[in-house]
């Protein structure tokens, strides 16, 4: 004969094992896994959400130099101002030094009394923060205040740089203005 035991929280006699405890214990492991689900959905949307940076590091001015001068080859498209300007030249660059590990910056510059813009790319360097053409891989001078000395399809001369914005595949942002 089975011996009958007593759950005193419940109030009840049970042989094996009590059936209400059972069935809170079950409750209980069910909304753990239920939570333990919301979490790990939570996560997920979380590391989804999540933009995932590049690793990039700064270059020497040689390593610049040296990249440019191979990259512009390879781009080797003509200035057309619809469907291949400035702005294409500095993103296309941009996209292969983010390849290629080199943190370089999309700078667009704003001139005084236009509308016209121009984008070139820039590097920070061991010499320093280093402005460059995307066109010709020249290194241009650029501060607030001063004309801009390229002399580049879709810029006019003696356009006066009024701001600096330059866009880092590392996610910074730096603005300059007067």
């Amino acid at each position: 004969m089975m011996h009958k035991e007593y759950c005193r929280k419940h109030g009840i006699e049970y042989r094996y094992y009590c059936p209400e405890c059972a069935r809170e214990r079950e409750l209980e492991q069910q909304d753990r896994a239920t939570k333990r689900e919301e979490r790990k959905q939570k996560w997920d949307e979380m590391v989804e959400k999540t933009v995932w940076l590049p690793e990039v590091s700064n270059p020497t001015l040689l390593n610049v130099k040296m990249f440019l001068s191979d990259v512009i080859h390879k781009i080797n498209m003509p200035y057309d101002y619809d469907e291949h300007n400035c702005a294409h030249f500095s993103k296309e660059i941009q996209d292969v030094a983010t390849e290629l590990g080199i943190r370089c910056g999309y700078v667009v510059i704003s001139f005084e009394n236009s509308d016209i813009g121009h984008a070139i790319i820039a590097f920070e360097t061991d010499y320093g923060l280093k402005f460059f053409e995307p066109q010709s891989a020249d290194e241009e001078d650029v501060i607030v205040g001063r004309c801009y000395s390229a002399h580049t399809k879709g810029v006019l001369q003696g356009n006066i740089i009024s701001r600096i914005e330059i866009a880092w595949n590392d996610g910074a942002k730096i603005v300059i203005d007067k």
